[in-house]
């Protein structure tokens, strides 16, 4: 994963600042993993749903943008 040693850092500073240990009674506590908590198709799910949700408001963005810009410079598209 790209960003694994980023979110471990980010988790070991939660656990700081919540005042929990790292070991307990001289045994570590489990921590699942980010692929232990994922199932088979959920990255291609979340892919899939970034891209129906972004993908829109993009569309429409851009047909903003050049409809303003062909008001602005007086451009007839019809």
């Amino acid at each position: 994963m790209m960003y694994e040693k980023k979110l471990e850092r980010a988790r070991k500073l939660q656990r700081e600042q919540r005042g929990l240990e790292e070991e307990y009674h001289g045994e570590k506590l489990y921590e699942p993993s980010l692929e232990d908590e994922l199932e088979k198709g959920d990255i291609f799910a979340l892919v899939l749903s970034a891209i129906f949700t972004f993908l829109p408001i993009a569309i429409i963005a851009l047909v903003g943008m050049i409809l303003l810009a062909c008001l602005f410079f007086r451009i007839n598209l019809f």
